[in-house]
């Protein structure tokens, strides 16, 4: 009998990995019949969406929910995040996501990173006292801002003056204005862990505007404001942006400065977290993938994670995605899109289960045909 690793990363907005690889291994039961592969699934993560709930499918481990303030002095409730042993795990993604609920007149100028602080200090108010969490991780990717943590820092204390010494908002529109930094205050009971999802620098040809910056809403304007912002920051602290990651606009980056803080790249993350009890050399296929996979998917993204594992280990790989502006010469890849299946890419979205019952037919067959 065949033996199959289902593990895709999330499809931004349609699924998360946990349903994507459920999906495909239902499916691929389906159409297999008596000739079904053993397979085992592990959902992918690279800090961005999806990060929370590997760990429900990994370790079992509990959604936990928290109320936080907000700027309107009122609070928002429901913020998710897993306590999992002596640790507390946050997806950035879904409290400053670009897929979270932003109005649609807001910029990534005029937003920030505030709401991950906010729930840290949440979590410092339920935990600090016996309950022997000692670390947060904190999955970085898919966020809507490009701030360098500043807003996260502004609730720990952290304050922009002007040359006036007045106070100014820690937005990224306001950077280039600011002539002095007051470093921040609040301790924290724990140590911090980032999740990162890609190696580019803060700042420079491939910093976190210049290459992530469009997505997030930025056009040539906006990205030479942010970069002159930043400058303008790091010039005051007399730091160079080379040192720091530009993962999530920046966000596990000024932070090391002032706190206990480890970057964990995202190919350490899968390998040490959720491939750890897993060993690639058993199965005949490898299955993978994501909503659209580009040159940025091999950015030490997930999927290309575990195609430079399969390459390795001299595997065949099956990538299911919703669209594919990349071509591969690797005879042993299979590029699977949905949107073929479907009229438009729209629709490809909407109706995604349909897309990949219909991409788990292709699978059966490059198993029964091809391996």
């Amino acid at each position: 009998m065949k033996k199959v690793l289902i593990a895709p990363n999330s499809f931004k907005g349609c699924a998360n990995s946990v349903e994507i690889a459920d999906l495909l291994q239902n499916y691929i039961k389906e159409f297999s019949g008596i000739q079904y592969p053993d397979s085992v699934t592990a959902p992918l993560s690279d800090g961005g969406d999806g990060f929370l709930e590997i760990f429900s499918h990994i370790e079992n481990a509990q959604l936990l929910y928290a109320d936080v303030p907000c700027d309107k002095g009122n609070a928002v409730t429901g913020l998710p995040y897993v306590k999992l042993f002596n640790s507390l795990m946050i997806e950035s993604a879904k409290i400053i996501g670009l897929g979270s609920e932003i109005p649609a007149n807001n910029h990534p100028l005029k937003i920030s990173s505030a709401g991950v602080g906010e729930l840290i200090k949440s979590l410092k108010i339920l935990y600090e006292s016996n309950s022997g969490v000692d670390e947060i991780i904190i999955g970085v990717g898919g966020t809507g801002t490009v701030d360098m943590g500043i807003g996260m820092l502004s609730v720990f204390g952290l304050k922009l003056l002007d040359d006036k010494n007045n106070e100014l908002p820690p937005l990224p529109e306001y950077f280039p204005f600011v002539n002095k930094i007051i470093a921040p205050n609040i301790k924290l009971p724990f140590r911090i862990k980032f999740v990162v999802d890609c190696n580019n620098q803060l700042t420079g040809e491939f910093g976190a505007a210049r290459v992530y910056g469009p997505q997030k809403g930025l056009d040539d304007s906006g990205i030479k404001i942010i970069e002159k912002g930043f400058d303008n920051i790091l010039n005051i602290l007399g730091l160079s942006g080379e040192n720091f990651s530009g993962a999530g606009g920046g966000l596990a980056s000024l932070i090391t400065s002032y706190y206990d803080v480890t970057l964990i790249n995202s190919e350490k993350f899968i390998s040490e977290y959720i491939l750890k009890d897993i060993e690639i050399s058993d199965f005949d296929l490898i299955i993978t993938g994501e909503g659209k996979l580009d040159e940025q998917s091999f950015m030490e993204k997930a999927v290309g994670i575990i195609g430079n594992l399969a390459i390795r280990n001299n595997l065949p790989l099956a990538v299911v995605c919703g669209s594919s502006t990349i071509k591969v010469s690797n005879k042993n890849w299979y590029i699977i899109e949905i949107s073929k299946y479907f009229d438009n890419f729209k629709d490809s979205l909407k109706h995604y289960k349909e897309g990949i019952k219909q991409a788990s037919v292709e699978i059966v067959s490059i198993l029964n045909t091809k391996i």
